[in-house]
């Protein structure tokens, strides 16, 4: 399965309307649906060509890659952007009424190394079972006018169930969506390291003006990581909403040790709230300091808000 997501599902509660707004950028007055399921066969050939595509160009797309289900993909994200020189030839991409011959030959630009489905390496002369949201196929039909050619399926069937639908019975079969229970990494893996962090791995400890945090950090690479920074900064001003994120100057950072492939680490980060707002709650702000070697950047940033420290019954 291949979907792009239009929106994020947060913390808490959740209603019907969350999960459509999440996964529902078009509704089609014609249909009365928004963008519905969409399967079809193709042979291992087209899946192999069209994850080299994704996979080379998915980190200059606004929403990065997209979400797979069913399929793990090692590659080596070209270094963006992509100069002329560095551009990758045009036939590894190139298609006519058929795939070109000479698209899945072996070059030190191609993106895509190894792919699995279900765990098996793909075979080019199999035919799969691939379903896909509205939105990629509409991307197909821009591929297929700029390229002028057809990216060859058969069987392909609009199921008509609405994609935020299908999400919704997930959630419904799954709940409570823990974050214990969300794989991370092991679909689309970098044979360099990738160090993450995620907003729901990290812990806080406030006592007055003193936080301590505890961030897991994961390396979801192929490769184990070399020592890195985080960096840990409040918000200048935490009373103030409009001009969140606003950095305060000062900051804190800490070592990230080396992190095995697929391996996690877990660093303490100390920082003090300025006089003045020891009794609010205070967003902060981590980021992972730039690393050549790790061109994925993969959750290099996040945030969380810190709570005022409940008060007693007479404000004590």
């Amino acid at each position: 399965y291949i979907s792009l997501t239009s929106g994020e599902i947060h913390q808490g509660p959740l209603n019907t309307v969350d999960v459509y707004n999440a996964l529902t950028p078009i509704y089609r007055v014609e249909t009365g649906k928004a963008w519905t399921l969409k399967t079809m066969k193709m042979t291992g050939e087209t899946l192999d060509w069209l994850l080299n595509l994704i996979l080379t160009f998915g980190s200059a797309l606004p929403k990065g890659l997209p979400n797979v289900s069913g399929i793990h993909a090692l590659y080596d994200p070209p270094p963006l952007p992509m100069g002329a020189d560095d551009a990758p030839p045009k036939r590894a991409f190139g298609f006519g009424p058929a795939l070109q011959p000479d698209f899945l030959e072996e070059s030190p630009r191609r993106a895509l190394r190894k792919l699995f489905v279900n765990g098996k390496p793909v075979k080019h002369d199999v035919s799969y079972l691939v379903a896909m949201g509205e939105g990629i196929m509409e991307t197909f039909t821009f591929l297929e006018q700029r390229l002028k050619g057809r990216i060859p399926r058969t069987e392909e069937v609009d199921t008509g169930v609405e994609d935020w639908r299908i999400l919704a019975e997930h959630i419904k079969k799954t709940s409570p969506v823990e974050s214990s229970t969300i794989p991370r990494g092991g679909r689309l893996t970098v044979v360099q390291p990738d160090i993450a962090i995620y907003a729901d791995e990290i812990k806080s400890i406030r006592k007055g003006c003193h936080i301590e945090f505890k961030v897991l950090a994961r390396n979801l690479g192929a490769a184990s990581s070399a020592r890195r920074t985080l960096r840990v900064r409040l918000d200048k001003t935490p009373t103030y909403f409009s001009d969140d994120p606003n950095y305060s100057d000062d900051s804190v950072t800490v070592n990230v040790d080396p992190i095995p492939p697929l391996g996690q680490i877990e660093v303490t980060a100390n920082s003090k709230i300025p006089e003045e707002y020891c009794t609010v709650g205070v967003p902060a702000y981590f980021e992972l300091m730039r690393s050549a070697e790790d061109p994925n950047q993969t959750n290099e940033h996040t945030w969380v808000f810190i709570p005022a420290e409940p008060q007693g019954r007479n404000g004590g």
